[in-house]
């Protein structure tokens, strides 16, 4: 299930409900095809930071989806202390 979120104060785009796991998800265009864990760091830094902003507790987990000029989608669980890169959402959609 997915859910659009349209507070300004929350930095997310939508969340979604997986099994009894809620996770909140930001989304993010880049320019380059540029997807490894320290590149995503510095082109996504104010997103990584506002999604490590919002306290969770639970089963509650925050991910910042990255779409590129090839039209793939890529994910990454945002941690506290790092970045965890998921499979990759697929392509051209």
């Amino acid at each position: 299930m997915v859910i659009s979120l349209n507070a300004a104060w929350l930095p997310c785009d939508f969340l979604a409900v997986r099994h009894t796991l809620l996770i909140l998800i930001r989304v993010r265009r880049i320019k380059y095809r540029q997807y490894a864990l320290s590149d995503i760091e510095l082109s996504c830094d104010r997103e990584i930071a506002a999604l490590r902003g919002i306290p969770v507790v639970g089963d509650i987990a925050r991910e910042l989806w990255v779409r590129g000029p090839d039209r793939y989608w890529f994910r990454y669980r945002i941690l506290a202390d790092r970045i965890e890169g998921q499979s990759d959402i697929g392509g051209k959609r």
